[in-house]
This record gives structure tokens, sequence and C-alpha cells, in this order.
């Protein structure tokens, strides 16, 4: 049995309580940007915060975007989307997008939730263990434990209650804020980025419920755009 650990437990309270105090420092980012996107673009500027639905099997590529701030949606030129093509697995993620069926963590998944083997069997699981992988989430026995937890229970809650957007499973509080709980809850969604020729990238949030999604066969999922290559849009 896997124990949460008070060391687990308060930094997810830490983390929670920052995101809290600094939301509406955030929510007033993004609007901001969205305001000055629609000024230059007109009706092609996108709301930050809004969702649109895709079938999660058509996110083919998976990149680590830190280049543009999380709560807003741009247009950006340049080589950002042209894939890295590598046959072989690999962790670390970059601006590049990489396939992402050869994502070890999504692979890690499919031998957990597919191939039914232990944690400890895991490629992820083994490359941590042996110092190959560092990750916040796992930097630790005590965080690896609670965090592969989390995972499970939210494999479980997806397969037996369907896949719902962060407004519809959150119970917080500011669920129930008028208009900010929903805008906020938005930006917990995935985020994606759309190449030129309209690939589907996931940007740098949601790895877990994409692959969880992509695992179960989920028809389609809520994703937030974070960024748009610049030739897709003035098609």
């Amino acid at each position: 049995m896997v124990k949460r650990g008070t060391k687990a437990l308060l930094y997810g309270v830490l983390a929670y309580a920052y995101d809290i105090f600094t939301m509406p420092i955030k929510l007033l980012h993004g609007q901001t940007l969205y305001l000055y996107q629609r000024i230059k673009l007109g009706n092609k500027a996108m709301r930050p915060h809004d969702i649109i639905w895709v079938d999660p099997n058509d996110i083919d590529y998976i990149s680590y975007w830190t280049e543009t701030s999380r709560f807003s949606s741009q247009i950006i030129r340049g080589d950002w989307d042209i894939p890295l093509e590598v046959d072989s697995e690999y962790y670390e993620l970059d601006r590049n997008p990489r396939p992402y069926e050869n994502y070890i963590f999504h692979k890690s998944l499919i031998q957990r939730y597919i191939s039914n083997e232990d944690w400890e069997s895991t490629d992820l699981y083994k490359l941590i263990s042996i110092g190959e992988i560092e990750d916040g989430r796992y930097k630790n026995e005590e965080m690896l434990e609670f965090n592969l937890q989390k995972l499970d229970d939210l494999y479980d809650s997806i397969e037996t209650e369907g896949y719902k957007t962060v407004y519809e499973s959150s119970d917080s509080w500011w669920t129930h804020i008028p208009i900010l709980g929903k805008i906020w809850a938005n930006y917990q969604e995935p985020a994606v980025n759309v190449s030129r020729n309209g690939d589907i990238i996931r940007a740098n949030n949601g790895r877990h419920r994409i692959s969880i999604a992509k695992i179960l066969n989920i028809d389609e999922i809520p994703v937030r755009v974070l960024v748009r290559h610049k030739e897709r849009v003035i098609e």
C-alpha cells in the first residue's frame, strides 16, 4: 500500500496556497495579453482560457514550452513546431516536439494500466530509482509514492466516471466564485500548441490526463491552446 507522507501533503498544500494567492494577478495578466492580441489580430486572437475539444489520439507530439506565459494564447513564427524525429525512448523534453509514443512516461503508463505491471516494474520507476530521471514530483521516495498513487486514483476516476473537465471534477471552493472560478479551472486543463501543419502538440501541462485518455480511448478531451504557428493562422 502506498502511503501519502506528511512532506508530500505539505508540498501539495503549499503549492495549492500559492495558486490561490496569485490567482487574481495571473488572471489579470492573461486578460491583458489577450486585449493586446485582440488589438493587433482582431478575431484571430484567442482568449487564453477558451477550451476546445480534441481527440487525445490526435495529440501526436509532446514538448515542454516555457517561452510564453502559461496564462496567454499567442501566435508565434519560427521553427519551434518542427518535430525532433527520435527513434529511441526519452524523458527530457524541450521546445521542439517529439513523438508522444516514445515518451517514457507515456510508455510506463501503458505498462501499468494495459500490461497491469506494478509501478516498480515500469521503465519510469526503474530510471528514477537509479537517478537517471530528475523530476520534482519524484525527488524522493515519499514524493514518488505519493504521486504514483495520485496517478492510480486519477486513472480509476476517469475509467469509472468518465473524463471530466477540471471545473466539473474539482471540489475546491474557488469553483464557486462566479465567472473567475470557471476561468481559473480552464487554465488547469491540458495546454497544447498547434503547428503550421495543424499538428497538436502537448505544450506544458496535462501529460497525465492526456496519456490516460489515450490509454482508455476517450473520444475527446478539453484542451487550451497556448501557441499557434503564425503560418497556420494566416492561411
